[in-house]
């Protein structure tokens, strides 16, 4: 009896023993995960951090590409801003009579530069164009002159009809510019150009100097002086000039539209003609 109580003693020690063994065991394992996991998991932030750091200084790199106008970013032209709203020719139609005939395509527009213009036949048998809007007749026929900026353009109707009565040949002015025409008691370069639009045909036959002093004409209607000794004598001595605006306190506020395009035409054209 004492040696079977014995050996029950003995087998709960030893399954005692063993249970601490385990727990002991496992315990172990738990702090060794720990021990492990944790560089782990640092190198890993440290990973993901290297990376959007990366991504950052990519964002940062791209950024500062786009600022400085590197080609790596091409903008479309819907990202850029146009130059200019508008080209106008001042005639939707021009006819010629004569094989050979002449005649400059006056324009306005607010392109800041000029150059960038581009002139165009749609069909030079029948008349052609040089790059500062003149036009030339080359045979009979329909076509169309386009001037055109980038996504700008506008484009003039030209008829050559060399069929029509023969138009008699232009006689020479002896208009001076001290000399212009009469417009009632008064005297003017264009005395219309306040009232209607002015076409080519009303200027062409005018001199550089003449043109200038018709564009001038449009400002002095409304009292400005003139910076120029040359302008202001000439309007000082018309009938009907009252120069009282300096021309640092005029407003062109004051024009009409009328005003305002024939001013743009005529400018046009003297820049056509050149020194």
């Amino acid at each position: 009896m004492g040696n079977s109580r014995n050996s029950f003693q003995i087998k709960i020690i030893l399954i005692v023993c063993i249970v601490i063994v385990l727990l002991a065991v496992l315990f172990a394992d738990l702090i060794l995960a720990d021990v492990i996991s944790v560089p782990f998991l640092h190198r890993s932030e440290q990973t993901d951090d290297s990376g959007d750091k990366d991504a950052d200084e990519e964002d940062e790199k791209d950024k500062e590409e786009v600022e400085s106008g590197e080609d790596k970013v091409i903008l479309t032209e819907s990202q850029t801003e146009m130059d200019g709203t508008y080209i106008d020719i001042s005639a939707d139609k021009l006819r010629l009579t004569e094989e050979g005939d002449q005649e400059y395509l006056g324009y306005s527009t607010d392109i800041s530069d000029e150059s960038t213009i581009e002139w165009d036949s749609e069909n030079p048998d029948i008349a052609k164009v040089n790059a500062n809007g003149k036009v030339t007749a080359v045979s009979q026929g329909t076509t169309f002159i386009t001037a055109s900026s980038g996504s700008l353009s506008d484009r003039c109707t030209v008829v050559c009809d060399f069929t029509t009565e023969q138009k008699p040949a232009a006689q020479p002015t002896t208009q001076q510019p001290s000399q212009p025409t009469p417009a009632g008691d008064a005297y003017y370069i264009l005395p219309d150009s306040n009232s209607r639009y002015l076409a080519v045909s009303d200027i062409s036959y005018l001199s550089k100097k003449e043109l200038r002093l018709a564009r001038n004409e449009i400002y002095a209607r409304h009292g400005r002086r003139f910076k120029d000794s040359e302008l202001q004598n000439y309007f000082d001595s018309q009938s009907w000039y009252r120069g009282t605006v300096s021309a640092d306190a005029f407003n062109e506020g004051v024009l009409n539209t009328y005003e305002k395009k024939n001013a743009e035409l005529i400018l046009g054209y003297e820049k056509q003609m050149g020194d």
